[in-house]
């Protein structure tokens, strides 16, 4: 999701691309029946490319002058982005025959936080009031905080630029129940001892056999003795 607003740049600029590419072409082509090359161009065609990449990079106000959301700077960006791009892909052109690419960056960075911000704020417009939140809007909440820090983080907005939604993200996340935490489960009661005893084997028997041969023995002893006396 990160990558969200740059793709919404950048479709902005494929479009306009592709009618840059029409626009151009399109003359040429009624021209010249004939099959030619893409390479097919003279210096004049190239230096005309170059030329319209300028201009519209130099109509492009200072990103410093824009405080909030305009879609006229919005494309006014995306069309010097796409003559651009149709210069250099179609004529060769590169960086150095462009005047002030570093000022196009610049703007190129203004329309991705401007456009972040969007995003954000719209987000935290779903949010009902404080007063009607319930658990149910928790991922709501939650997708609105992830944007806010997206545009905070990777664009560099400020809470002053988000606006008074930003108090209302903050308000909201206030009033989310707090999240229940799952009851532990019950650690698993041990296992009776169904072990059965051995049975005695003869042991027990055995040794009473042999306690009764001493005994008996030991009566002889005596006998014998008294016997001699």
């Amino acid at each position: 999701m990160k990558k969200l607003v740059k793709n919404r740049l950048l479709l902005i600029v494929v479009l306009l691309i592709g009618l840059t590419v029409f626009l151009i072409g399109a003359p040429a082509s009624f021209a010249n029946e004939e099959a030619v090359t893409s390479e097919a161009y003279t210096p004049a065609d190239k230096a005309a490319a170059i030329k319209a990449a300028n201009d519209a990079i130099s109509r492009i106000p200072h990103p410093r002058l824009i405080v909030a959301y305009e879609q006229a700077y919005i494309e006014e960006v995306a069309r010097a982005f796409s003559l651009v791009a149709v210069a250099k892909e179609q004529y060769d052109a590169v960086d150095s025959d462009f005047e002030d690419l570093a000022h196009l960056y610049l703007a190129e960075q203004r329309v991705l936080k401007m456009l972040a911000i969007k995003d954000a704020q719209d987000a935290i417009d779903l949010i009902p009031p404080k007063d009607q939140i319930t658990a149910e809007h928790r991922a709501l909440i939650e997708e609105a905080r992830r944007l806010v820090n997206i545009a905070m983080t990777e664009y560099g907005a400020t809470a002053f630029e988000i606006c008074w939604r930003y108090d209302k993200l903050k308000e909201a996340e206030a009033a989310l129940p707090e999240e229940e935490e799952p009851e532990p489960e019950p650690e698993p009661k041990p296992k009776p001892d169904d072990r059965v005893p051995t049975p005695p084997t003869g042991g027990l028997s055995g040794l009473i056999t042999i306690g009764a041969v001493l005994v008996g023995a030991g009566f002889l002893t005596v006998k014998k003795r008294r016997g001699k006396h």
